[in-house]
């Protein structure tokens, strides 16, 4: 499952500067080609691209001499996989979808799009593994800034030495193409605990002349790892202003409504979450939700197959 759309862009025009400018057409294609960085694919096994055979034919005369073999020598050899984009029959950007098949990852990124009209605009694309995502993008003068963030959540279990993921970054041509290529990893030692983060982050910037102008286009990727205990049941309690209980609901983790309407005394929820640990022990977790403005549904864990947890978004229908 898939989300995509324009998650939470946020674009801060900083009037310095741009006057009579169109921020969202590119009037000129750059004078010289790079590839963007767009987000990443996120896989629990390491991304290996790596063209050993190449790199050891064209070395060889340095290994029968053992002369010292410099890193810098072996960036040729990183190849890339391409993405599937599959455009369904649709001029529209925002229903083409971009996989990478044959590959176990979680799609996280936000590819920069022409339409038929010739306006540019990002479209930010993840899988259901993604949590709390958020993307930025921000303009001022001659920056303009793309932040990717979001969070995945993993089981803690005891049968493994550790808890891995590698955040593999993602590319965009200039024609329009898409390419992943192996990246940075990260692994807990021993026994998993719950609460263990750790945080990958990409960044990246290219400068761009338009009609003898430069640019300056970065982007930061920042990807979080959070070890959390398996959610079994979930409870929901509607509480009124002198915190007593007006109903209660059970769950089982994944299959509340999509849509709650609170009762009239309503003052507030309180989601009691049953989990379990690796040793099987069971604990409960509870949190409030309350109505706010930038606050227009409550969160529950989802476990899934794959050892990795979701989450599930329930709108609350406050009665005014």
């Amino acid at each position: 499952m898939s989300k995509k759309g324009f998650i939470g862009i946020l674009i801060f025009w900083m009037l310095t500067g741009l006057t009579g400018c169109s921020l969202a057409k590119e009037e000129a294609k750059s004078e010289k080609s790079q590839d963007r960085l767009i987000g990443a694919l996120i896989t629990q096994e390491y991304l290996d691209l790596f063209d050993l055979d190449a790199y050891l034919d064209d070395h060889a005369e340095k290994l029968v001499e053992n002369k010292d073999l410099m890193v810098e020598d072996s960036d040729q050899y990183e190849d890339r996989i391409y993405a599937k984009i599959d455009k369904h029959d649709s001029q529209d950007p925002s229903e083409w979808e971009v996989s990478f098949p044959g590959i176990e990852g979680i799609r996280f990124f936000s590819p920069l799009w022409s339409d038929q009209n010739g306006e540019s605009y990002h479209t930010t694309e993840y899988d259901e593994e993604i949590c709390d995502a958020e993307s930025n993008y921000n303009i001022e003068n001659d920056h303009e800034n793309l932040e990717l963030s979001g969070s995945v959540y993993f089981l803690t279990d005891k049968e493994k030495d550790g808890i891995s993921y590698y955040v593999n970054p993602v590319y965009q041509t200039e024609d329009g193409k898409i390419y992943v290529i192996s990246g940075q990893g990260s692994t807990t030692s021993g026994a998993s605990e719950e609460g263990e983060t750790t945080t990958l982050t990409l960044t990246d910037q290219v400068t761009l002349t338009e009609n003898q102008k430069s640019k300056i286009e970065g982007v930061t990727v920042k990807v979080t790892g959070i070890l959390v205990k398996k959610p079994t049941k979930i409870t929901l309690y509607q509480m009124n202003q002198d915190h007593q209980v007006i109903t209660s609901n059970s769950y089982t983790p994944g299959k509340l409504p999509e849509k709650l309407t609170a009762e009239k005394d309503t003052a507030y929820f309180l989601i009691e979450t049953q989990q379990m640990d690796q040793d099987g022990r069971t604990s409960i977790q509870r949190e409030l939700y309350e109505q706010k403005e930038d606050q227009d549904a409550l969160e529950t864990l989802v476990p899934l197959k794959n050892g990795l947890v979701s989450k599930q978004y329930t709108e609350v229908l406050w009665e005014e």
